[in-house]
């Protein structure tokens, strides 16, 4: 054995320094831990991310019309579809001359007309109900409406 100089002599480590480097190496793990945790999360969101991108351009873009509805004649309703298998959002209208029944009600000023609808899902669907047919044709034509209410629809 070799014989050790007594100023290589190595003395005992007290507690409080032995505690101070644990927990010095317990925080830089905690961080590291951390680090990777968020890495893997964010990855994650990124990859979420173009899924829903690839998927939304897969399905093409998203087309909404509105119409009367003649299902409960003689009642008649306008119908807001969206007839594509992409969700539809932030959906505007304007219209050529107000929808009004034959009562004065003016069904375009409802608030998912004037204001738009933020969201519609594919093939998804909202009617309201207009007025009954027999007093709305001889309305509309009073007001010469022949060629119809054009929607212009964004």
């Amino acid at each position: 054995m070799c014989p050790v100089p007594a100023s290589d002599n190595v003395r005992p480590v007290d507690i409080v320094t032995l505690a101070q480097v644990i927990t010095s190496v317990t925080n830089l793990l905690f961080v590291i831990v951390l680090a990777v945790g968020y890495y893997f999360t964010w990855r994650v969101s990124q990859t979420t991310l173009e899924e829903m991108r690839a998927q939304r351009t897969a399905m093409g873009r998203p087309l909404v019309i509105v119409q009367e509805d003649y299902e409960s004649l003689p009642e008649l309703d306008v119908a807001i579809r969206n007839v594509s298998e992409g969700a539809a959002r932030d959906i505007e209208f304007e219209f050529s001359v107000p929808i009004e029944s034959s009562n004065a009600f003016v069904v375009s000023d409802l608030p998912y007309f004037k204001y738009g609808l933020d969201f519609l899902p594919p093939n998804g669907e909202i009617t309201c109900y207009w007025d009954e047919l027999d007093s709305l044709l001889p309305f509309l034509e009073a007001k010469d409406l022949r060629n119809g209410i054009h929607v212009t629809v964004r």
